[in-house]
């Protein structure tokens, strides 16, 4: 999670931390037989005794952070592994299952996101897609398919016939087999069946004491962690840090323990409706406020307290956003508003008449900083599955695209440099995906929203490309966390998947399949800078998808009679094609260079034809990547995709 309290070096140091941390939690259950299916008795009591004991170490850790005790190691640090260590635990107390918005019933996270599956990982496969509840069994992942793109498929090796409750059981005969991803699961057993030991059924005295002790865990957190420091000061980065960490919990105790127990004055689940509902209405009267003080104060005499207006508005709406379910150091939630009961149509529309009523070509924004921008990301998030609809898609769309310009735009307000383009990217995709899942379910395409869906889009793509391999990038944990591991065991530092990435290719996915009018728009606006991202590892994939996916399209890229040649296209036409050839067939020449020009991107015609003179890559090109430790086989991969986009696109030019 981005906390810029902290160097570049802390945070990789911290990432790392995290991932060990929880690394060793596992291996240390796994020791003790503890966990997955089947749980015993003496599992769930032991699991309940850790619980409480992270309870312990973080209370006292977060009131030494918040008494600034000198002679205390807790730092900022200290306190988010605590909350991922905690959320973890809670997940296996709750056997990692997520309460459902009717707020009656458990549903398991069983669904496999074909994007995010990597070689190697173990999942369970549907022996018979036809019949319902068919017996899964284990299966590893030999080789991913992108032959069918943006369909992809896998190669599996299957364990067993599903006869077998023993998940460990790799006995029987190995199956390699393909299939898609609707047969694969995360869990040995579907939604509501829980796996039934050898021996006997668990008593319903087991069921019972499970349910006391999640009771008792949720009290615990909630009276310790959560009430003394969800309020805390706007201002203070000490008080931030220890505010949106209680928040993180109460994402925690929503999600997984619902509140089930007792209601009314002075329970838990009073309190903290309370707290919930005192955040967003003291949100929107903020926001009141600050469009009241506009039209009757002095501009430059009420800058200052327009300032902490916005300080105190980032503070409350990020608190907001992370305890209705936008976990950055624990499981995200979709559930946790209609939970709660919470109102987000009354915030959405004071947030969309706040943008509506600003001059964002003026110059007295600036008091709108990027942590503003990011608490606002953060919300649409969260809240448009209940708060979006027919009536107010077009102002949501125009706010993204409000959002997105100014974080793109050269001479903006805000810029990405305020914070790494990395994280500005994660939080956008956040919102984008959120909202683009809500469309589906909305009466029908609107020509009010799409000049502003596609431009938003396109400045979505602008943050893609100016993306590079950063520091701070890797430092995201809980839910933003992904590494390159096998088994659980954390790999070298420099193996750890950049927190966009797997995310981005889902966005790309499913603007490829549903969206191809507003991702062609973006593509076509950033095509020179995508050519120049196939020099990046990082990029390269979701680089080279989005261009092919242009190419199939058979448009031209540059339109109109004023499209000029490269620059060195053009001093090689004058000064080495046309020499010696007669004057109609320089013509002619020129002519269809610059009927190439209208088709082709003009970084792949400059590199390409450079290969004759420099070799295969440019200067700039072979530094990058011998920057980068790729060696030559990337350099050959690289002029290899150059030269299928050239065929790509000059293919797309000769059928029109």
């Amino acid at each position: 999670y981005d906390h810029q309290s902290i160097s570049s070096s802390q945070q990789r140091e911290q990432c790392c931390d995290d991932e060990v941390m929880l690394s060793r939690c596992r291996y240390f259950f796994d020791y003790l037989g503890v966990g997955g299916s089947g749980m015993m008795t003496t599992s769930s009591e032991l699991i309940e005794t850790c619980c409480y004991e992270a309870i312990e170490v973080l209370a006292t850790s977060m009131e030494d952070y918040s008494n600034k005790n000198n002679e205390s190691s807790s730092d900022n640090g200290t306190i988010e592994r605590g909350v991922v260590v905690l959320g973890w635990l809670v997940g296996l107390l709750c056997d990692d299952k997520l309460v459902e918005s009717s707020d009656t019933s458990v549903v398991l996270l069983d669904s496999v996101t074909p994007q995010d599956v990597k070689e190697g990982d173990t999942l369970w496969y549907i022996t018979d897609g036809t019949v319902n509840d068919s017996p899964r069994v284990k299966a590893t992942i030999m080789k991913i398919h992108t032959d069918d793109f943006p369909n992809l498929y896998f190669t599996i090796a299957a364990y067993g016939d599903g006869t077998t409750n023993d998940d460990n059981d790799k006995s029987s005969e190995v199956v390699v087999r393909q299939t898609v991803a609707q047969r694969l699961k995360t869990q040995q057993f579907p939604a509501g069946v829980e796996a039934t030991p050898s021996s006997s059924l668990l008593s319903s005295t087991v069921v019972e004491s499970n349910v006391v002790g999640i009771r008792r865990a949720e009290e615990a957190i909630v009276t310790r962690l959560v009430k003394p420091y969800l309020l805390r000061g706007a201002g203070d980065n000490d008080d931030r840090c220890l505010a949106e960490a209680a928040s993180e919990l109460l994402n925690t105790v929503i999600s997984r323990f619902g509140l089930k127990g007792r209601s009314g004055i002075g329970t838990n689940r009073f309190d903290v409706f309370q707290l919930i509902n005192g955040l967003g209405e003291e949100c929107c009267e903020l926001l009141l406020g600050s469009l009241i003080d506009n039209e009757e104060g002095d501009a430059d005499a009420d800058a200052d307290d327009e300032e902490v207006i916005m300080e105190q508005l980032s503070s409350k709406l990020t608190r907001l956003s992370l305890a209705l379910g936008y976990g950055c150091l624990t499981n995200r939630s979709s559930n946790n508003c209609t939970i709660m009961k919470f109102d987000c149509c009354t915030l959405m529309s004071s947030l969309l008449h706040f943008f509506q009523a600003k001059d964002f070509n003026g110059e007295s924004n600036h008091h709108l900083t990027a942590r503003f921008y990011q608490s606002v990301m953060m919300w649409l998030s969260i809240s448009v599955d209940n708060a979006m609809n027919d009536d107010n898609v077009a102002g949501v769309w125009f706010l993204m695209e409000l959002i997105t310009n100014a974080l793109v735009s050269d001479n903006g307000h805000v810029s990405v440099v305020d914070v790494d383009p990395s994280i500005w990217l994660l939080r956008s995709l956040t919102a984008f995906h959120s909202i683009q899942a809500k469309m589906i379910t909305l009466s029908g395409i609107n020509a009010t929203y799409i000049a502003s869906e596609q431009d938003a889009i396109s400045n979505l793509l602008g943050l893609f490309v100016r993306c590079g391999h950063s520091d701070t990038s890797h430092v995201l944990v809980g839910s933003h966390f992904t590494s390159k591991s096998d088994g659980g065991i954390p790999m070298s530092y420099d193996h750890y998947e950049q927190a966009w990435i797997a995310p981005f290719k889902t966005f790309v996915i499913r603007n490829i399949k549903e969206d191809e009018a507003a991702l062609a728009h973006a593509a076509k606006t950033h095509v020179e800078d995508l050519c120049i991202n196939l020099s990046s590892q990082e990029k390269q994939w979701c680089a080279f998808q989005i261009l092919t996916f242009l190419a199939q399209k058979k448009q031209e890229l540059y339109s109109g009679d004023d499209v000029f040649p490269p620059d060195d296209t053009c001093s090689r036409l004058d000064g080495i094609w046309k020499h010696g050839l007669a004057d109609q067939d320089a013509s002619e020449l020129e002519q269809d260079v610059l009927a190439t020009a209208k088709w082709l991107p003009h970084h792949l015609m400059s590199c390409i034809e450079g290969w004759n003179e420099t070799g295969m890559l440019a200067d700039d090109e072979e530094k990058k990547i011998e920057d980068n430790d790729s060696g030559g086989s990337a350099a050959g991969i690289i002029s290899f995709l150059k030269w299928l986009l050239c065929l790509d696109f000059l293919d797309a030019a000769a059928a029109c």
